[in-house]
């Protein structure tokens, strides 16, 4: 599925949680509404740990992951300061429903946003021409395997001088 469909899908269903909460007159409906948790909370956390992994320098993935947490963490207690206030104006019906209806908005700008990186970054410079993905050693019959060979190392992977080469290059 990817990092950034993930990404889109837990921030929609926190945005249809919080909707859904001012729309609750039966406090049972929360139960079945909370369900909607482990898509908004749970995922995108597991998703934020890959994602920094995947983009860290070799070496430095547990470094990245506590700065990824450490931004976290204070983002909650920043949320957590700011939602009292809006509580304390809105009541808190009219709370969700604002922070439900700003979670929409955000996320069609993180579509629109990667929508449009897609289309004009080019990311051959720190990827390759293959971007993400890594050739496969199952392709070696097409007759360009000394590229293959360059490019991945002899477990699949990159290997060291490729990407710091790959990286100079930026």
């Amino acid at each position: 599925m990817g990092h950034t469909l993930v990404f889109a899908l837990s921030l929609a269903a926190l945005a249809v949680r919080c909707c859904l909460y001012y729309a609750v007159t039966n406090p049972w409906w929360f139960l079945p509404i909370e369900l909607l948790n482990g898509v908004s909370y749970g995922l995108f956390h597991t998703c934020m740990a890959s994602f920094a992994s995947h983009i860290a320098p070799e070496g430095a993935q547990a470094t990245l992951q506590a700065i990824v947490r450490a931004s976290l963490t204070i983002g909650q207690a920043s949320a957590g300061f700011l939602g009292g206030i809006l509580y304390q104006k809105l009541g808190g019906a009219k709370m969700f429903l604002s922070v439900g209806l700003f979670d929409v908005g955000f996320c069609i700008f993180f579509g629109i946003m990667q929508a449009l990186i897609t289309k004009y970054y080019d990311n051959t410079k720190l990827f390759g021409k293959k971007g993400y993905e890594v050739p496969s050693r199952n392709n070696s019959s097409s007759g360009d395997s000394s590229q293959e060979s360059h490019e991945v190392g002899e477990n699949g992977t990159q290997d060291k001088e490729t990407k710091r080469a790959l990286m100079d290059n930026v």
